[in-house]
């Protein structure tokens, strides 16, 4: 079981919110950082996926990728916006270019187009 209040399970709060009261400034890096390798990992997933595109496997799959990393950017940027710190500024300055080259890295998996690609040429055959 993990320490970071944003890696526990959040389903005994009320309404599922996070623990707010437990959540520290450290605890973002490395619950962001797991979150972007979980977030790689789900859309590698959907590259390594030997059946015929679908739009189950590969959109689907991929609107439903990276649920953890949205979960702790929800938090982090609602912080960031409502509670900036120089503390949390520090973790911002430090975050924001590895946020970046995440996303940008999303966007140019080999492969990854590819299969959206094949569900896109395929739409109208079913």
């Amino acid at each position: 079981m993990t320490s970071n209040a944003l890696l526990k399970d959040w389903s005994p709060q009320p309404f599922l919110l996070p623990p707010f009261k437990e959540i520290q400034v450290n605890d973002y890096k490395p619950a962001l950082e797991e979150g972007m390798k979980a977030h790689l990992t789900d859309l590698q997933a959907i590259i390594d996926n030997p059946d015929s595109p679908t739009f189950e496997n590969v959109i689907q799959a991929y609107d439903l990728s990276g649920s953890l990393l949205s979960k702790v950017s929800g938090v982090y940027g609602n912080m960031c916006s409502s509670m900036n710190t120089e503390e949390l500024q520090s973790v911002q300055t430090e975050l924001s270019p590895i946020l970046s080259r995440h996303r940008s890295k999303t966007y140019t998996l080999p492969g990854l187009f590819e299969k959206i690609d094949q569900v896109h040429q395929t739409r109208l055959e079913t």
